[in-house]
This record gives C-alpha cells, sequence and structure tokens, in this order.
C-alpha cells in the first residue's frame, strides 16, 4: 500500500512540473517580448452588412528591437475584401510602455452561409539577436444570413433628412468663409518621410506581386536602392554590393542591420541575375532585410524629434 501512495505522488508531481514548463515557454526570452491578438467585430451578420477583422500585435519594452514583415491580407473563403487600415498607438509610461500595432481588414460576404478568414501570419525578426519567428492567428468562423432590405422612408422623414443636408451645408459654407477672411486657410503640406513613403511602396508591391516570389523580390531590391537613395544620399545605383555595405557602414548603420542586408542582397542577386528559382521564404528574407533598414530609419527620427524638442 505504501508503495502505491508513493507512485501516485510521484505522478501529481511530475504532472505539475509539465504545467510549469508549457506556461513558461509561452513567453521565450530569445523571441522577445511580442504577442498578437486578432477578434471580429461580429460574428453573424446579414449579406447586406460589413464586418470587421482587427489584429493587435503587442509589444512590450523597445520597440526598436523589433523588424515586423508587412503582413499584407489573411486568406478567406465567401468574402469580399473591401478596405484595409494600420495605427500604432502605446499604452503605460516608463519602463513599462507597450506597442501597440493594429491591423484592420473589412469585409463584406458573398454568399450566405458561413464565411471564414484563415491565419494570418506575421513574421518578425528579434534584432538583438537576430532569431526569427513566425506569429499566426486563429481561423475565424463567420455567419451570413439573409440580406436586410431597410424600410423606404415615409411621410416627412425624407424633407427632414433634406433640411438637416442644407443647413449643414450652409453651416458649412459660412465656416469656411469666416476662415478665409482670419486667413486660417492657409495649405500646409504634409511632407513623409522617407520611411513613410517605403512603407507606402512596399505595401502596394505586395499586392501587386501576389503570390509570385520572383517579382515580388525585384520590386522589393528596388524599393531598397531608391530607399537608399533617398535616405542616404548614395548613389546606391551605380555601386556593387560591397560598396553600398562598406558605403551603408560609414553612414554608422549598425551590425545587425548591415548583417541583414547582406542577405537580402545576396539572394536578390540571385534570383535577379544568377536566375535562382525563387519561393515565398525567399522574398520573406529579402522583405525583412528593407524592415530592418527602415525600422533602423524610424529610430533615427525619433532620436532626432527628441533631440529637436530638449
Amino acid at each position: 500500500m505504501p508503495a502505491f501512495l508513493v507512485i501516485v505522488l510521484i505522478a501529481v508531481v511530475s504532472a505539475f512540473g509539465q504545467a510549469d514548463t508549457t506556461e513558461m515557454a509561452a513567453s521565450v526570452p530569445e523571441w522577445g517580448n511580442i504577442e498578437i491578438e486578432s477578434r471580429l467585430s461580429v460574428d453573424s451578420l446579414p449579406q447586406n452588412d460589413t464586418l470587421t477583422f482587427i489584429v493587435r500585435l503587442r509589444i512590450k519594452g523597445n520597440p526598436d528591437d523589433y523588424a515586423i514583415a508587412d503582413p499584407g491580407n489573411p486568406p478567406i473563403a465567401n468574402l469580399d475584401l473591401c478596405g484595409t487600415s494600420q495605427a500604432n498607438k502605446t499604452e503605460g509610461a516608463g519602463s513599462e510602455i507597450t506597442l501597440i500595432k493594429e491591423y484592420r481588414y473589412s469585409y463584406t460576404p458573398t454568399n450566405i452561409g458561413m464565411a471564414y478568414i484563415n491565419p494570418l501570419r506575421i513574421q518578425y525578426i528579434y534584432v538583438p539577436n537576430g532569431s526569427s519567428r513566425n506569429l499566426a492567428t486563429g481561423r475565424m468562423e463567420i455567419m451570413v444570413t439573409d440580406a436586410i432590405i431597410p424600410d423606404e422612408p415615409v411621410g416627412i422623414l425624407p424633407f427632414v433628412i433634406g433640411g438637416v443636408v442644407l443647413i449643414a451645408i450652409f453651416v458649412a459654407v459660412l465656416i469656411v468663409r469666416s476662415k478665409n477672411k482670419r486667413g486660417l486657410l492657409a495649405e500646409n503640406e504634409v511632407s513623409l518621410s522617407s520611411e513613410e513613403n517605403t512603407r507606402q511602396l512596399l505595401h502596394e508591391v505586395k499586392k501587386e506581386a501576389g503570390d509570385n516570389p520572383e517579382k515580388a523580390i525585384d520590386a522589393f531590391s528596388r524599393i531598397l536602392i531608391g530607399y537608399i537613395t533617398e535616405k542616404y544620399k548614395i548613389d546606391a545605383r551605380s555601386l556593387s554590393d560591397e560598396q553600398l555595405i562598406s558605403a551603408l557602414e560609414m553612414k554608422g548603420v549598425p551590425g545587425g542591420v548591415i548583417s541583414n542586408l547582406k542577405e537580402s542582397l545576396e539572394l536578390s542577386d540571385k534570383v535577379r541575375f544568377a536566375g535562382l528559382s525563387a519561393h515565398p521564404g525567399d522574398a520573406d528574407m529579402v522583405e525583412l532585410g528593407l524592415e530592418s533598414l527602415i525600422t533602423y530609419g524610424e529610430r533615427q527620427n525619433r532620436e532626432t524629434e527628441i533631440e529637436q524638442s530638449e
């Protein structure tokens, strides 16, 4: 009987030990401190309505430690994409700041029945040690029901709406004229930074390239050369890879970023000029080299803004 109790005790202790190991594996130090979460605005909607799929990355600590690839759009079924947007915000203060990167996707259903949003995968590099990892959302299921046809307005409602619209237009005209009189309507050009322009180009190229990694790699390489030329005032098109890397090192680009760029340029040359057959992972690697340099440039911009504000 005592021997039986000892066996049971060992089994219980072993079970607790396994539970602790699983909990610790959820936050592996060498991957940094980054989490992904996702949700739907609704899980059931009429066929003529719109739903929003929201994905958030929570980054604790220094956001410059992460080079995050553009996630693109998740695979979908029985849905049509009608819009996307991205935004960043921070929570907390001091050493407890959390950066939240939010991606929003708007969809309209195609047919009545079940619709699906398959996992969205986001790849990132943890810059301090160069480790790469994929984050993914879960699969979302949405029930699509019959379209709801709104009732036609009756009675005086159309006239009320029309009156409200006319009043709003009248007020808007008065406001504009008032601002013109006070000289408050001077046009202010809002110039985008090199990093913002490059990210917009990157987003457009990923849409156009689709599932063609060779086309994506060629476009990423051209964007990289253009960004270096604009940002660092280097005639990157006339330099070899070795000369380009040397010029960036002289500009103070850190070693971790340089290492990523070397891999990106080498792989790009093999695909573009040596006829190497590329796969999606190669396109991701070239993109991550560009992302690493852009992230460094954004960090430089923030440091300059802080110095100018002091």
